[in-house]
């Protein structure tokens, strides 16, 4: 009998996962399993290619759609990500939540329709909307860390956003003076190393006799 319910506990929590929306796509802590050490020579390795070529993949547009660009962006997204709040678990525990609501009133809803059925239901949350760590409006819901702090969002005329915080603003600025210096070392490592492939012009010295 006791294998029986929890059979039937981990159908129905399967079956619930299955209905909600996936992950979207955004930093969230953990992503990049990158050593300190792994991530300095990759930015290193791309500074001396931009070096060599020129360029700066800061400056690169993403409408370039350039191996560099997406390189860079990737390893800015994983240096900042080291910083983000585990979004990913938060919003998917809080999703989780909301639709044990949901089910427990008797609403149904699908992965397609989850937050349609939020929406024409928030009622069901109260005045305020608030509930665990989400705020839930007829247009809106809000993802929350345990601060009260908003990390993302959905909403009907957006989709899916994620709020920046304090502390991934503070990452993205160190990304960058990161980026910034070792451009200028692999610059720097370039011109030192034309110098010492030049020809030196032989020194002629003229023995004047008086």
């Amino acid at each position: 009998m006791i294998n029986n319910v929890t059979n039937l506990r981990a159908n129905q929590t399967a079956k619930q996962k299955s209905s909600l929306p996936a992950f979207p796509n955004m930093l969230t802590n953990g992503q990049s399993n990158l050593s300190e050490a792994e991530f300095d020579k990759k930015l290193m390795d791309l500074a001396r290619r931009d070096a060599a070529a020129g360029r700066n993949s800061k400056f690169i547009t993403p409408k370039g759609k350039t191996l560099r660009t997406d390189e860079w962006f990737k390893l800015s997204q994983d240096y900042i990500s080291s910083a983000s709040p585990d979004r990913k678990g938060l919003i998917n525990k809080t999703m989780s939540s909301l639709a044990g609501h949901l089910g427990s009133t008797g609403i149904g809803f699908n992965r397609m329709n989850f937050f349609d059925a939020l929406f024409k239901n928030s009622h069901i949350f109260g005045s305020s909307g608030n509930f665990g760590n989400a705020t839930v409006g007829s247009n809106f819901v809000n993802f929350k860390d345990d601060n009260g702090n908003i990390i993302a969002s959905f909403d009907e005329f957006r989709g899916w956003v994620a709020h920046t915080t304090p502390a991934e603003t503070a990452q993205r600025q160190e990304f960058y003076a990161k980026w910034d210096d070792a451009l200028a070392r692999a610059a720097a490592e370039l011109s030192n190393g034309s110098k010492a492939k030049q020809p030196q012009t032989a020194e002629i010295i003229i023995d004047k006799k008086v």
